[in-house]
């Protein structure tokens, strides 16, 4: 803007100036060139000054002229200075306002990322508070299992016992005439006292058969959600994994520190420990 405004008054100073040497001349030569004794000589000048009018008027006009294009520039000046003011103003909004979308989007990012955080928490609270309500369930089996193997091993107790204190042969029983008959081939053995045995012996091992099954079942249930038994019989002692009840003397064949019996067995999932195996350790 001050460009057109410098270069609007050289063009009028220069035209100015123009107009000013063209009228000059005339009225020079002319006074000098006519004699000066004489009354028209001497008015003329005064005719040539009376003939300038139109260019001062001109020269006004154009000074109006410049004044109005000043006035005019300096209002577009405020004008323009206004605008950028107010376009500087609505700038500084619209960047004020994007920050406050990003600070908003930042928050909301924020607040996205603490809620997945959160959900990620209870969802690993939900699924330890359900693995230890099963490993409760299957600590409250564990003495279930605990029963089969004690029947089992109670089981075998009485029949081994009971093969033991049998008789060689069921004469025992006879009378003196019927051994006699027995001896001369004239008799044969009673088969009442066999058939009772052979019946209980087929009854206890029905019995112990469908103990075995439940708990062959029972283990395999187990098995299927990571609990295995811990070893312990003919293992050495681990105090993280066995409990000594009782101790024992080492012999040859035993080393000191190995388990050479267990009273209860010890379950584990994975490598966290149950229960304990109760043992007897050779010292």
């Amino acid at each position: 803007m001050p460009r057109i405004i410098f270069g609007l008054v050289g063009f009028i100073a220069g035209w100015f100036i123009r107009a000013r040497r063209a009228a000059a001349p005339v009225t020079f030569d002319e006074t000098i060139e006519e004699p000066l004794e004489t009354e028209e000589a001497i008015q003329e000048p005064t005719v040539a000054v009376e003939q300038t009018p139109p260019f001062v008027e001109e020269l006004n006009e154009l000074r109006e002229t410049a004044a109005a294009l000043r006035d005019g520039v300096a209002a577009l000046d405020k004008q323009l200075g206004r605008v950028g003011r107010e376009q500087f103003k609505a700038n500084t909004l619209e960047e004020a306002q994007q920050r406050q979308a990003q600070v908003a989007l930042e928050q909301l990012r924020d607040l996205s990322a603490r809620r997945e955080a959160d959900l990620a928490i209870l969802r690993d609270q939900l699924r330890a508070d359900h693995s230890a309500q099963r490993l409760t369930v299957i600590q409250q089996l564990l003495p279930a299992l605990d029963g089969l193997d004690e029947a089992l091993a109670a089981g075998a107790r009485v029949v081994e016992e009971k093969s033991a204190s049998e008789p060689a042969t069921p004469t025992a029983a006879l009378t003196l005439r019927q051994r006699i008959e027995f001896v001369l081939g004239r008799r044969e053995l009673p088969q009442v006292v066999l058939s009772r045995d052979g019946e209980w012996r087929e009854s206890v091992a029905a019995w112990l058969q469908g103990i075995a099954l439940v708990r062959a079942r029972l283990l395999h249930i187990l098995s299927a959600e990571h609990v295995q038994p811990i070893d312990a019989l003919g293992e050495m002692f681990d105090p993280h994994r066995h409990i000594a009840v009782e101790t024992t003397p080492a012999t040859d064949g035993i080393a000191p520190g190995t388990i050479v019996e267990e009273y209860r067995r010890g379950y584990q999932v994975g490598e966290r420990v149950l229960r304990a195996s109760e043992v007897v350790v050779a010292k």
